[in-house]
């Protein structure tokens, strides 16, 4: 058995308390280490994402402002089929018309215009106006339109409708879609 007095074992409880104290020191040396390799690894993530984001973020803007700029330069012509009763002689009867109107803000270039795949003014019941069948349209500017005559042996509506045009930047756009008539 040992035979240790007083102060040895006073020592010896110096000795662990300091074992003991440096065990504690280096683990939380270690955890710090590590928290903070932990922290630093996190902030990176974190600083890509923001960094992805920013990117997205800015690639949104730069789409808009491109369709923005776009839009100045694009013509948007929309059409209608309406029957009116004209409001000088209501005995006359009703009158149909097929309306065209860029709703664009641009200039609307070489417009051409086919009723059921024909050019307008050989489709029968559109064969009596006098206008042009290439066209400018402005912008924002009163509808043009186009009698409808509906006699025996006519077709009657609806009629598939394709309008082409070129936009101010040189591109070519067109709208098609079957028109009902509509009553005013």
């Amino acid at each position: 058995m040992l035979n240790l007095t007083f102060s040895d074992w006073v020592q010896v409880a110096v000795v662990g308390v300091s074992a003991g104290s440096l065990a504690v020191a280096i683990g939380a040396l270690v955890y710090s280490i590590r928290s903070g390799t932990r922290q630093r690894k996190t902030n990176e993530e974190f600083s890509t994402q923001q960094h992805k984001l920013q990117e997205r973020m800015v690639l949104i803007e730069e789409n808009k402002e491109k369709e923005r700029r776009g839009e100045k330069d694009r013509a948007d012509i929309y059409f209608w089929l309406r029957r009116t009763v004209s409001p000088i002689d209501p005995k006359r009867g009703p009158i149909d018309y097929l309306y065209f109107e860029n709703k664009g803000q641009a200039k609307a270039e070489n417009v051409s215009i086919l009723i059921d795949s024909k050019p307008i003014l050989e489709h029968p019941g559109f064969k009596d106006n006098r206008k042009d069948t290439l066209f400018g349209m402005e912008p924002q500017v009163p509808a043009i339109k186009y009698r409808l005559r509906l006699v025996r042996g006519i077709p009657a509506p609806p009629y598939l409708v394709t309008v082409n045009w070129v936009n101010a930047s040189g591109k070519p756009d067109f709208r098609e879609d079957r028109v009902h008539l509509e009553m005013a």
